[in-house]
């Protein structure tokens, strides 16, 4: 055996080409293992490099290939792999039989004992691989010389149950995993003969476990074997007869330091940095690497700094979250839609999000995407208008008469060769190979077949494949769902389609999706355990933040810390030391450094940083490292542009003198000239959308349609108390709930209509019978509109209710709000003179401006009226519920004259060339909750 210790600046692949023996270029008689596979492919490129010809490599293992190839050819074991998922099955059956089961009745189903499991199995794979003996996790008390926590030994104990029986039950089952195939080549390896290879390499290895070390302890005995390791910090190697090779080329890396208040803005700093290095001439290839500890800054380096290459001129390998995938987004959509399912309605907002998802409403009809896009934003906007009928089923959707008579109006003028038929036969197809593919399944194997299913639908008949990286997404997706079909949960029934989704959702958040490219050719983009053993000459190392590099979360796992310690089992700090140990050999191994961080009020710069910075500061003699690290800074205007006036074209006023004028567009227009504008001239309008949550408007017009339904058969004679029939109220309320929100209401739904029966009860009860018992009353008009003119202004108003009281008409207007100021005009601030007191002192002219057109459509004088709020929202209902717009005739005497002067004189400012529609004078109250906030600034 020959061991030597190699400087970080040396390039491992060309010290261990330099071992190698061969006959010609055939080198097959050579065994060389690395950690990982990536430096199989640079081992072979300077091996042919050197020849400068093709040649026959030798034999190239990971470890874990390495270990598996012993275990299958040399030892003969032909064992059953176990995937994650059949771990966890076995455990779970383990789980049930337990005497003490883990977390109690916590845990009993399997999509629930799914992380657990996970957890457990990962548990029982270091202890075993560091050959742990069952009986130590049971006495772990006596191990550790004092008294562990109740908890934590009864948890203890329910692992070491599972520790003996599991890898008792694989191996009768004759399954093995990645640790017993480690134990049994290293407990075997004694017996393993590698003579047919004249050499044994083992290059780059930092930290071992017990297996690896009983392994490596029997390579030591053979005189073919080479071990090479790079020097590094923490690298120790006391028990080896290590011989140091010198540095032939010393020095160090240029290092720079740069600090950015985001990722992004690390990325465009790297954008920036490779923009300048090309403009200068210099190389960028597989020399160059991006390293990226954190999948999340994927694709804002996709985006803004990868674009400045051809796809052939970088590689991206590294794993990235499948749960950050578009596709997994539509998985998690249709999850939410079928869960939320009410037998077999769906709830319309979740059926919304699904159909709008890009890779469904871009499924092809006639080989064209567009249709199926305006057939599903056309259901959407059907459904807008029946937005408080909150579930609906398949086939209602398909049969809808308002959805058919938009289908007809946009779909047949886009596309007139499809017949209405064929469209709905379309829709009917996609919600076969989607939604109810779904709806039911035998087992576990079975509904995981059936979502693959619906991901090659959507490949092969929708626009997704031509989406970047879909083809990656779909295939990892794939792979999992066939991995669940076949794997040993594959009979397992569950009650519910929920749990189904549950288990297939946490088994995919556990997935990566691997970007697998061309590891010898352009600019590499990895994630960091992806360049250890490999020497690049450029490195660009982004987001080296302490609690990323090195990461802080502490294990995953069930053993605590202690407990860990004593097992001998490898603890957060040893991971820190690794992650060290590999930070330190690509920093000096490399001629030019950029490391990259952000710095914020929650993050600071990595450990790793500070030491670099300090080294230098020490040999500087400097006190600071202002001189040391660049800012990445955004050039930010935090102070608002002023919005700028709307003059108004000729074309323009001749609208506005035409224009009906309701009492909304004068109170728009009296808080915001421009919201007027963007409003009532562009007709601006805010895209309505199917939510949740039930939308205050829709439950005032639920309201207002009640009261309509209930009076409109009392109008033109004198209301009794006889008339106010509280069942008749109660059946009204229930009918109209019935149309918008189907039947049998629940949840939130049905809490409302309880709300709302109760309420208007006490409406009746408390304030209609009173009023009709102290006043005659007659309803005259219910939702009556009006439309008049008066001096050259065109008004429309609806007023909700006109009646007859004691001989005098009276105006109603209901609100379903319990604030009333909003609603009241407070007279002491009304200046009529002051143009600036109007906004402050009127809540609305709602009104005054009913009574102005009221007057003018019937020619009853204002003073023979009465106006005035009914506030529902109020909750004791009685007459005080009563907001009017005079207290009596002495103040209608005083201010009504100044209403209608500030009325018209509204209206001329409206129709005036020379006044521009200016933003509001009060922005602070207006301008947070205006919905064109964001256009009328620029």
């Amino acid at each position: 055996m020959k061991a030597f210790l190699i400087p970080p600046t040396s390039n491992l692949f060309e010290v261990i080409v330099g071992h190698l023996s061969g006959i010609g270029r055939d080198y097959s008689s050579n065994l060389v293992v690395f950690p990982g596979k990536r430096p199989a492919h640079f081992l072979r490129k300077a091996l042919a490099e050197r020849d400068k010809s093709s040649v026959v490599p030798p034999r190239i293992f990971s470890m874990d290939e390495f270990i598996d190839t012993i275990y299958g050819e040399v030892l003969g074991h032909r064992r059953r792999n176990l995937e994650p998922i059949d771990a966890v099955a076995i455990l779970y059956d383990l789980h049930k039989t337990s005497p003490d089961p883990l977390g109690s009745k916590s845990f009993l189903d399997p999509d629930s004992f799914f992380p657990i499991g996970l957890k457990i199995y990962s548990d029982l794979e270091e202890l075993h691989i560091e050959g742990v003996p069952p009986r130590r996790v049971r006495e772990i008390d006596p191990i550790a010389g004092e008294k562990i926590p109740n908890a934590t030994a009864r948890r203890l104990q329910s692992l070491s149950y599972f520790y003996e029986a599991f890898y008792q039950k694989i191996d009768e089952a004759h399954y093995s995993t990645r640790s017993s195939r480690y134990r049994d080549v290293s407990s075997n390896f004694e017996s393993v003969k590698l003579d047919p290879f004249k050499k044994v390499i083992f290059a780059g290895f930092f930290a071992l476990t017990e297996s690896e070390k009983q392994i490596f302890n029997v390579l030591k005995r053979k005189e073919e074997t080479l071990f090479l390791f790079q020097d590094g910090f923490g690298m120790d190697l006391s028990e080896w007869k290590v011989r140091a090779e010198k540095e032939e080329t010393p020095g160090r890396p240029v290092i720079h330091f740069y600090k950015s208040p985001d990722t992004h803005g690390q990325v465009l700093g790297v954008a920036s940095l490779m923009r300048d290095e090309r403009e200068r001439g210099e190389s960028l290839n597989e020399n160059t690497v991006i390293v990226l500890p954190t999948a999340e800054t994927l694709f804002p380096l996709f985006h803004h700094t990868l674009s400045l290459f051809k796809p052939d001129q970088y590689n991206i390998s590294l794993g990235y979250p499948l749960q950050r995938t578009p596709l997994f987004g539509l998985f998690n959509n249709l999850m939410e839609l079928v869960i939320s399912m009410d037998e077999d309605r769906l709830y319309v907002p979740y059926y919304l999000e699904f159909i709008l998802h890009p890779y469904i409403k871009n499924i092809y009809f006639d080989g064209r995407a567009d249709v199926t896009r305006i057939l599903f934003h056309t259901i959407e906007e059907a459904l807008t208008e029946k937005r408080s009928k909150k579930f609906m089923s398949l086939s209602e959707i398909e049969k809808d008469e308002t959805i058919l008579s938009f289908f007809k109006e946009r779909i047949l003028s886009v596309d007139p060769g499809a017949s209405l038929q064929r469209i709905m036969d379309h829709l009917k197809t996609i919600h076969a190979n989607t939604v109810k593919r779904m709806l039911s399944c035998k087992n576990v194997g079975n509904f995981a077949t059936r979502l693959r299913e619906v991901i090659e639908y959507i490949y092969k008949k929708s626009t997704a494949r031509l989406h970047p990286f879909f083809y990656p997404y779909s295939e990892s997706f794939a792979t999992q769902l066939d991995l669940i079909s076949r794997s040993l949960m594959k009979e397992v029934k569950f009650e519910g389609i929920g749990s189904y989704f549950n288990l297939i959702k946490k088994v995919m958040m556990t997935a990566y999706t691997p970007f697998a490219g061309t590891p010898l050719k352009g600019v590499q983009v990895l994630g960091f355990l992806e360049t250890r053993n490999i020497r690049f000459d450029k490195v660009f190392f982004l987001d080296v933040n302490e609690g990323i590099v090195p990461e802080m979360t502490k294990e995953d796992s069930l053993l605590p810390f202690k407990v860990r310690r004593i097992l001998g089992l490898p603890t957060y700090l040893d991971r820190e030391r690794l992650m060290g140990y590999y930070f330190d050999t690509l920093i000096k191994g490399a001629r030019e450094v950029h490391l990259f961080y952000a710095e914020n009020a929650e993050k600071d710069r990595s450990r790793f940083v500070e030491r670099l910075v300090w080294e230098r500061q020490k040999e500087e003699k400097k006190s600071d490292d202002k001189s040391y690290v660049q800012a990445i800074q955004y050039s930010v205007a935090l102070q608002g542009k002023r919005p700028r006036p709307i003059t108004k074209s000729d074309e323009m006023v001749r609208f506005l003198e035409n224009y009906f004028y309701s009492a909304s567009s004068l109170d728009t227009y009296l808080g915001c000239p421009l919201e007027f504008y963007y409003g009532y001239v562009l007709r601006l309008r805010e895209r309505e959308i199917v939510s949740g949550e039930l939308e205050r408007e829709d439950i005032g017009l639920f309201v207002h349609q009640v009261l309509f339904d209930y009076f409109k058969e009392k109008m033109g004679r004198r209301l009794s108390e006889g008339d106010m029939n509280l069942k008749e109220l109660e059946k009204i309320i229930r009918g109209r709930f019935e149309e918008r929100y189907g039947k049998d209401p629940a949840g939130e739904i049905y809490l409302l209509r309880r709300q709302i029966e109760n309420h208007l009860k006490d409406f009746v009860r408390n304030y209609q019978i009173p009023k009709i018992k102290e006043t005659p009353t007659e309803i005259m008009n219910l939702e009556h509109r009006l439309e008049v003119e008066k001096g050259s202004f065109k008004f429309v108003a609806r007023l909700d209710r006109v009646e007859k009281r004691g001989g005098r008409t009276t105006i109603i207007d209901y609100k379903t709000s319990a604030n009333k100021n909003y609603l009241s005009i407070n007279y002491h601030k009304l200046d009529r003179g002051n143009r600036e007191s109007w906004g402050e002192a009127i809540g609305t002219l709602q009104l005054p401006f009913y009574l102005t057109a009221y007057s003018q459509a019937t020619g009853e004088e204002p003073e023979e009226v009465d106006c005035f709020f009914l506030l529902l929202g109020r909750n004791r209902i009685d007459p005080t519920i009563e907001l009017p717009l005079f207290r009596d005739k002495t103040e209608f005497d005083q201010k009504f004259g100044d209403l209608n002067h500030i009325i018209f004189s509204l209206l001329k400012e409206i129709v005036d060339p020379r006044q521009p529609f200016v933003p509001t004078r009060t922005p602070k109250n207006r301008c947070d909750r205006c919905i064109y906030k964001h256009i009328c600034t620029n």
